[in-house]
């Protein structure tokens, strides 16, 4: 893919979940916003060592950002049923 329009597209990834961090205040949109760019670092050097460490940099973040994303949605569920626990009472 052509970098400009890697770059475009990361930097709109990016600021989307900013924007929705700061409003809602979830854990898995900010891992997004510090994964998303991260990945641009390819770009930064040709040296081997260099991108395998990135790599397993990135698959560590993609790991994080799945379990914050787990665990948003299971607290969720949990607050929800609490929330209909407290209607019916």
């Amino acid at each position: 893919m052509n970098f400009t329009i890697y770059a475009v597209i990361a930097s709109l990834i990016t600021l989307f979940f900013l924007i929705s961090f700061i409003k809602q205040r979830r854990a898995f949109q900010l891992a997004f916003a510090i994964w998303v760019p991260s990945t641009m670092l390819q770009y930064v050097s040709t040296n081997r060592t260099f991108f395998n460490i990135l790599s397993i940099a990135e698959i560590i973040m993609f790991v994080i950002t799945i379990a914050l994303l787990i665990k948003d949605q299971h607290d969720r569920k949990k607050a929800a049923a609490r929330t209909a626990e407290e209607e019916e009472i």
